[in-house]
């Protein structure tokens, strides 16, 4: 059996690195719609410039 755990006993600056010009959000683990869940800490994720650019070739949409 392996599992993974997150910690952290305060919020944490992003450590994910990017690119000046691309966007992006932390989010604190566990979120509030599901109090349940075991993971603990902050998720950081970042954003191309062009990903929310509807003329852009790599547009995201669901």
């Amino acid at each position: 059996m392996a599992g993974a755990s997150l910690a952290a006993d305060k919020p944490s600056t992003p450590r994910l690195a990017a690119p000046a010009e691309w966007g992006g959000e932390t989010s604190q683990l566990p979120p509030g719609f599901t109090p349940e869940m075991k993971l603990k800490g902050s998720e950081h994720i970042r954003f191309a410039p062009w990903m929310m650019n509807p003329e852009s070739a790599t547009f995201f949409s669901i």
